[in-house]
């Protein structure tokens, strides 16, 4: 009897309709954020280089910030957020309350190039120390090689290569904010980080061929693990994944020097079919679509307002910005 019960039980639960699985969606909730903005994350994928995003300390919390509306936001500055909150990702209008204040960017400065690597992921399987070396320090076509031309001779940067030291954590998936106190903490001893202007950490890792870039907040903004080790500069993170050659070590650390001394992407406006747009058409922004900045990925110069911002030019001595129709001095 007991058998048939459970026979019968059995088929009827074949023939009653299939309960589906609801997996409950996150919760938005809707608010206002305000904080520090301590990491600018960019992500490189195979299909190129995605937006970035923004790390924000708000109270005791690291959330990750999507803004809405247009705005270039730098590590170090302070803004506030209102929009909808899913998880620790808030997609919200921003405005910045107070600008990052910069760093220094002429006469003598000190790198430090910190590499580290993964069980797995020996770093010389990127690219060897000696020429990474050549890429940050070299007499050409190096990182100093570029600041020193750029700034018409305003910025010397030497340093050193110093390294690798072995990490176990992934670079790629881990909260930044979260590894930074351990790749400090590895090579704690062996660096003297008080003696430098620039960091830059390099990492090796494991996954599909890409790469990821943070700048963190610097020089009065700079993450207190450094900070309490008498640090006062940038701090830039990249990691490298697969075969790397020196020249695009060279144009992604370029670029990233500049994101974290507070500078953006350069953009361009796609007015197509037309070469240039009636005014004040806003054509199509392609994020780092300029083809002639480093801030678009490749080797030639940031335009003249951003050398300014850092203090390489002076408006209206150096260069001006021209608005109307005119005869203008090309001297």
């Amino acid at each position: 009897m007991t058998d048939r019960i459970a026979l019968l039980l059995g088929l009827a639960a074949l023939l009653l309709p299939a309960q589906e699985t609801v997996i409950p969606l996150p919760e938005e909730t809707p608010g206002r954020w305000e904080g520090e903005i301590v990491a600018v994350e960019s992500r490189e994928t195979a299909e190129g280089w995605g937006q970035p995003r923004f790390q924000l300390r708000a109270g005791k919390e690291l959330l990750w910030l999507h803004p809405s509306n247009s705005i270039h936001l730098a590590p170090g500055d302070r803004v506030a957020a209102e929009g909808i909150r899913t998880a620790d990702e808030i997609a919200a209008t921003v405005i910045r309350t107070a600008a990052f204040r910069g760093c220094p960017t002429r006469g003598d400065l000190k790198a430090a190039v910190v590499l580290y690597e993964m069980p797995g992921a020996p770093i010389a399987s990127s690219l060897p120390a000696a020429e990474i070396r050549e890429a940050f320090f070299g007499a050409s076509r190096s990182v100093a090689g570029h600041w020193r031309e750029s700034s018409a001779g305003a910025a010397r940067v030497t340093g050193d290569v110093l390294g690798p030291f072995t990490v176990q954590q992934d670079f790629v998936s881990a909260n930044v904010a979260a590894l930074l106190p351990e790749l400090v903490r590895i090579a704690a001893n062996r660096v003297a980080w008080a003696q430098y202007n620039q960091i830059y950490f390099l990492l090796s890792a494991t996954g599909a061929a890409g790469s990821l870039s943070v700048a963190l907040g610097g020089c009065e903004s700079v993450p207190t693990e450094l900070a309490t080790r008498g640090y006062s500069g940038t701090v830039s993170m990249l990691s490298m994944i697969g075969k790397w050659s020196r020249e695009r070590l060279l144009a992604k650390s370029v670029e990233q020097g500049y994101v974290s001394l507070g500078l953006g992407s350069a953009d361009a406006i796609d007015a197509a079919p037309l070469e240039l747009g009636p005014p004040g058409a806003a054509g199509a922004r392609i994020f780092r679509g300029d083809p002639f900045s480093p801030l678009g990925g490749t080797a030639g110069h940031i335009a003249a307002p951003s050398k300014a911002q850092i203090e390489w030019l002076t408006k209206g001595q150096d260069f001006q910005e021209v608005e109307r129709s005119g005869s203008y001095c090309m001297c």
